[in-house]
C-alpha cells in the first residue's frame, strides 16, 4: 500500500516531542522539594537536631523553633526533657521570633517571611501556611489580627482565615525591632525613636497614640511585660516604664547597665534576666526601679542562639527557667535561688553537623561544637539521639571509621580515635595533636589516608596510616604535594589529590606513595569524587571534569554547570554513588543529582532545594544523609520505571509479564505500557515473559532514579521455529508476528541431502545499506548436523520459498514497490547468493513479499526511503 506524505511529516513531528525540555522551575511549596520533571524524588524521611534559637511555652510543652522544625518537648520533668513532636520546615535563615496564639504557631523567618503551624495536636505540628511574601522580624497576635514588623513598615494582617493570610494595612516608616499587645495597645520598640504605643479601638486600623523616647540614640530594642510594668533594653541600659495607661506611660527610672554590652532575656516579677557579651547571666532586683541591685550571675550559660532574642529564655514556672543555646539546644535552669543558678536538664540534639558516617543502623556525626553525637536512625521517621563523646578537637572535619573505632580529623588538632564499643558511650581512647591536620579521609584496607591542612608544615602531605591495630596506628608513608591538598579520591591503587592540580598517586606500595600523573588546574577546587575514570572538581560555581583513565595523560573534558533553584550555587560536596552511575552535589542551599552514565552528556536527575547552609552527604541503602546547619536530615530518593513493550513495527504487545529484581510484579496494557512506580534508589533488573515469545532484551539492569528508567523499549518477537530436514521431504516453518503478519519458509523435498536440523529465529533489524531503509523483518536462519553443531553458511541444493508478512506500520517510510530481502555477508547488507531462484514477488494487498533463500544466515526486509521535497526561500524569493 503507497505512503503518503502526511505520514511521513507525521513521523518527523512526533521526532520533535521527543528533544528534551530546559530547567524545570523551582517548587512553588518549599516543603515538596520534589519537582515532576525529574526522574528522581526527594522526600523529607526524618529529621533530628538543628541550632535551636527560640522557645515558647503552652499547656506545659516547650516549642523550640530551630534551623529546620519546631520541636516539642515535654518538660514535666524538668531534668529529663522528652521530644514528643516534631515538624520539619524549610531550614531558614534566621527565626526571630515563635508566637503562641491558640492552636496555631506563628513563627517570623526572617528572609523568608511567616510560617503558621497547628498544634491542635502537639504530637503532629501540621502546616497551615507558608507566606514568604514580607521580610518580617517581629510579630504579636490579638485575637483575629497579627500585627508584623518588616524593614520599614508595621503590618496588620487578618488570619481569621490562617490559609489565606490578608494584609489590611500597612503603616509606613516604623522601624520596629519588637511588638507586645497589652490593654487594647500594641507596643512597638523602634530603634530609632523609642517606644511607640497604637491604640487597637479598631483593631484593622492600629492608631499612633504617642512616641516615647527612649536613651541612647539607637533606641528601643528588647521588651520585657511584668504586670503594669515594661522594662526595656538599649545598649545595655534598662528602661522601666510604668503602663497602667499605656497612651500615657511614666518613666520609673533606669539602670545603666555594667559597661558592657547587654541584652534583655527575661522578666520574672521584679527580677531581670540580662545576658552579656561573654554569656554571663546576670540576675537583678528591679522592685526598686531607682535602685536596682544584682542578686546574682550565672557563668556557666552556654551561648544563647539568640544573644538577648526576644524568645531566648522563658519562664516555665517559678524557679524554672528555659532558654535555647547556639548549637546547645534547649537547657532548663533552676533560678529559685538567684545566687545560685544551676543547670538542671538538656535536650541537646544534633546542631550542625560537618560530616557523617552510617553503619549499620547507627549514624555517626561530626558537630561542629559538640563533637561527635551518636544517633540510631533505625527508624527514619523518628531518630534519636543515642550517645555523645567530646573531642579536644575544635571544627571536626571528617570522619571514618575501621574495627569498631572511629577516626576523625579536625581543623585545630589532629587526629583523635573514639572506642565505638557502647554506641551510648563513646570514648576517645587516643589522640595525635597535628599529626593530621585538618585533612580529608580515606580508607584503603587497613590503611587511612589522610589530607593534613592545618599546620603550615603539614598541609600539602598526604599521609598513610597503617590502622591495623587502631589503639596503635603507624604512620608507614608520606607523599608531599606542592600545594595544600583539600581533597582526595580513592580509584583502585591510585589516590587522587585536589591540590590546585590534579594529582593522580600510586599507593600500591604504601610505604612510598609516588606521582603517576598530574594535570595543571583551571582554578581553585576544594571538592573531589572520581567515579568511572572521571574525576569531577568543586570550582565554586560549577563541576570541572577530568579524564583520568589513563592518570599518566590525563585532560579536561567539559565542566558541569549546576543551576542554582533557590539561592546561589557553591559547591560544598561531591559524592559518587557508583552502582547507580550518579554524582551528587550538594551546593550551599541544594542538592542536585547528576546521571553521569553517559560522561559526554550528564543530566540532572533530582533537586532537594531549601534555604540554609548544606554541608554534607552520605548514602545507605535508598536513603540519602544530609548535615548542615539543620542537624541531620534523611532524604527519601525514589524514581520509577516504565517503558514499553513492541513488536518490530511499532505495535503494541499486550499481556507481557514484568518481574523486577524486588520482587514486583506488572502486565503490560492494551497499549504495551508498564510501570513500577516508587521504587528506592538502586539498580534494578527487571524481566519480561510472554508464552510463545521472545523478548529482546531478555532482561534489563536500570539505574533508579535516572531518564533512561522512564523510556525502558523491548521488542516482542515469536519464538525461534525449528524443523527436521530429510532428503526428498518437504518441510515448513510457518510463525506470527504479535502485529498478526504471517510469515512462512517452504523447504522444498530436494532442499538437502541429508538429514539436518533448521532453525528459524525472528530478530530485530539493526543497519542498513545506503540509499535503504529497514522494513521492521527480520531473522536468523541456522542449519545444525545430528550432532548439533552449526553449518555456516549452509547452501540448500534447491531454493527455498519465503513468504514474508510485514505490517503497515514496518514500511511506513518505505517505497512499498521496492521491497526486497537481503542478507548480512559478515561485513555488509547485500543481495542473496540465489541464482535459480524467481525473482521476487510483491503483493502490496497482503503485504506479502514472496522470493527465494538459498543459503542459512541473517536476513532482513529493505526498501528504498520515500524522496521529501522543501521549498527553498533565497532572499525571500521562491
Amino acid at each position: 500500500m503507497s505512503k503518503t506524505l502526511s505520514t511521513v511529516l507525521s513521523f518527523l513531528v512526533l521526532l520533535g516531542l521527543f528533544i528534551p525540555s530546559g530547567r524545570a522551575a523551582a517548587p512553588a511549596n518549599p516543603f515538596d522539594s520534589t519537582l515532576s520533571s525529574y526522574p528522581a524524588r526527594i522526600q523529607v524521611a526524618g529529621h533530628i537536631g538543628g541550632t535551636a534559637r527560640q522557645v515558647a511555652l503552652n499547656n506545659g510543652l516547650a516549642y523550640v523553633a530551630n534551623n529546620a522544625s519546631l520541636a516539642v518537648y515535654d518538660i514535666s520533668d524538668p531534668a529529663h526533657p522528652q521530644l514528643v513532636g516534631e515538624m520539619l520546615y524549610p531550614a531558614v535563615v534566621e527565626i526571630d521570633q515563635i508566637e503562641i496564639a491558640g492552636s496555631l504557631v506563628f513563627l517570623a523567618c526572617r528572609g523568608n517571611g511567616l510560617l503558621v503551624l497547628d498544634i491542635s495536636d502537639p504530637f503532629h505540628p501540621a502546616l497551615v501556611k507558608f507566606w514568604p511574601d514580607y521580610f518580617i522580624e517581629s510579630l504579636a497576635v490579638s485575637g483575629s489580627y497579627l500585627y508584623a514588623s518588616t524593614y520599614n513598615d508595621l503590618l496588620t494582617v487578618d488570619i481569621s482565615h490562617p490559609v489565606s493570610l490578608k494584609v489590611i494595612t500597612i503603616t509606613q516608616n516604623v522601624n520596629a525591632f519588637q511588638l507586645l499587645v497589652t490593654g487594647g495597645y500594641l507596643l512597638a520598640s523602634d530603634s530609632s525613636n523609642g517606644l511607640r504605643v497604637y491604640s487597637l479601638a479598631d483593631p484593622a486600623n492600629p492608631r499612633l497614640e504617642t512616641i516615647f523616647p527612649i536613651q541612647p540614640y539607637n533606641g528601643a530594642q528588647f521588651m520585657r511585660l511584668s504586670g503594669s510594668r515594661l522594662f526595656i533594653s538599649a545598649s545595655g541600659t534598662i528602661h522601666i516604664l510604668e503602663l497602667s495607661d499605656p497612651a500615657h506611660p511614666q518613666d520609673l527610672g533606669s539602670w545603666p547597665g555594667t559597661g558592657e554590652w547587654m541584652g534583655l532575656l527575661g522578666v520574672e516579677g521584679n527580677t531581670l534576666y540580662l545576658i552579656d557579651g561573654y554569656n554571663t547571666l546576670h540576675i537583678l532586683d528591679a522592685s526598686a526601679p531607682t535602685s536596682i541591685q544584682e542578686l546574682g550571675h550565672y557563668s556557666s550559660l552556654q551561648q544563647a542562639g539568640m544573644i538577648g532574642g526576644q524568645d531566648g529564655l522563658v519562664f516555665a514556672s517559678p524557679g524554672l527557667a528555659l532558654y535555647t543555646a547556639y548549637n546547645q539546644g534547649l537547657r532548663l535552669l533552676d533560678t529559685s535561688n538567684p545566687a545560685a543558678v544551676h543547670e538542671i536538664g538538656t535536650a541537646e540534639p544534633p546542631a550542625q553537623l560537618a560530616a557523617t558516617v552510617l553503619e549499620g543502623g547507627l549514624a555517626y556525626s561530626l558537630d561542629y561544637e559538640n563533637g561527635l553525637k551518636v544517633l540510631d536512625i533505625s527508624q527514619p521517621a523518628a531518630p534519636r539521639l543515642l550517645g555523645t563523646s567530646r573531642l579536644d578537637a575544635s571544627w571536626p572535619r571528617d570522619i571514618v571509621i575501621y574495627g569498631g573505632y572511629a577516626f576523625i580529623s579536625a581543623l585545630h588538632y589532629g587526629l583523635e580515635v573514639v572506642w565505638l564499643a557502647d554506641p551510648a558511650h563513646p570514648q576517645v581512647v587516643a589522640s595525635y595533636q597535628d599529626s593530621v591536620g585538618c585533612g580529608r579521609l580515606q580508607l584503603s584496607g587497613h590503611y587511612l589516608l589522610a589530607a593534613g591542612c592545618a599546620p603550615a608544615q603539614t598541609d600539602s602531605i598526604l599521609f598513610l596510616w597503617d590502622i591495623s591495630d587502631p589503639l596503635h596506628p603507624q604512620q608507614t608513608g608520606q607523599f608531599q604535594a606542592s600545594s595544600p591538598i583539600y581533597d582526595i579520591a580513592l580509584q583502585g591503587s591510585t589516590v587522587f589529590l585536589d591540590a590546585y592540580d590534579l594529582v593522580a598517586v600510586d599507593i600500591s606500595t604504601p610505604a612510598a606513595p609516588h606521582e603517576i600523573g598530574r594535570l595543571p588546574g583551571q582554578g581553585y577546587t576544594e571538592h573531589l569524587a572520581v567515579l568511572d575514570n572521571i574525576a569531577y572538581l568543586g570550582i565554586e560555581s560549577f563541576i570541572q571534569r577530568a579524564d583520568v583513565s589513563d592518570p599518566a595523560h590525563m585532560r579536561w573534558l567539559r565542566p558541569i554547570t549546576p543551576d542554582p533553584t533557590i539561592n546561589y550555587v557553591y559547591v560544598r560536596q561531591l559524592l559518587a554513588l557508583p552502582e547507580e552511575r550518579l554524582l551528587a552535589i550538594t551546593m550551599a542551599t541544594e542538592v542536585q543529582l547528576w546521571d553521569v552514565a553517559n560522561p559526554l552528556h550528564p543530566r540532572q536527575v533530582g533537586l532537594f532545594a531549601r534555604n540554609g547552609w548544606m554541608n554534607s552527604l552520605m548514602r545507605q541503602g535508598s536513603r540519602l544523609y544530609l548535615n548542615d546547619i539543620a542537624g541531620l536530615t534523611i532524604l527519601d530518593v525514589s524514581g520509577d520505571i516504565a517503558g514499553r513493550f513492541a513488536a518490530p513495527d511499532g505495535s503494541p504487545a499486550p499481556g507481557v509479564t514484568i518481574r523486577d529484581s524486588a520482587g514486583l510484579t506488572t502486565t503490560s496494557a492494551l497499549d504495551g505500557s508498564f510501570s513500577f512506580s516508587g521504587l528506592g534508589l538502586g539498580v534494578y533488573t527487571i524481566t519480561p515473559t510472554l508464552p510463545g515469545f521472545v523478548i529482546q532484551p531478555p532482561a534489563s539492569k536500570i539505574a533508579v532514579p535516572s531518564f533512561a528508567a522512564q523510556n525502558q523499549a523491548f521488542t516482542v518477537l515469536p519464538q525461534p521455529l525449528s524443523t527436521a530436514l530429510q532428503s526428498g521431504v518437504a518441510a515448513t516453518l510457518v510463525y506470527t508476528g504479535v502485529q498478526g503478519a504471517a510469515s512462512r519458509l517452504a523447504f522444498p523435498p530436494e532442499a538437502v541431502t541429508q538429514t539436518l536440523t533448521a532453525v528459524l529465529t525472528p530478530t530485530l533489524l539493526t543497519g542498513f545499506p545506503p540509499g535503504s531503509g529497514p522494513g521492521g523483518q527480520a531473522f536468523q536462519l541456522g542449519v545444525y548436523d545430528l550432532a548439533g553443531l552449526p553449518q555456516s553458511d549452509f547452501r540448500f541444493t534447491a531454493p527455498l520459498t519465503l513468504t514474508l508478512g510485514y505490517s503497515d506500520a514496518d514500511i511506513r517510510l518505505l517505497d512499498e514497490s521496492t521491497l526486497h530481502l537481503l542478507r548480512w555477508d559478515g561485513s555488509a547488507w547485500a543481495a542473496p547468493a540465489c541464482p535459480l531462484a524467481a525473482s521476487p514477488q510483491r503483493d502490496l494487498v497482503r503485504n506479502l513479499l514472496i522470493t527465494a533463500v538459498c543459503q542459512a544466515g541473517r536476513y532482513g526486509l529493505f526498501g528504498s526511503t520515500h524522496t521529501i521535497y522543501f521549498p527553498v526561500m533565497l532572499n525571500g524569493e521562491p
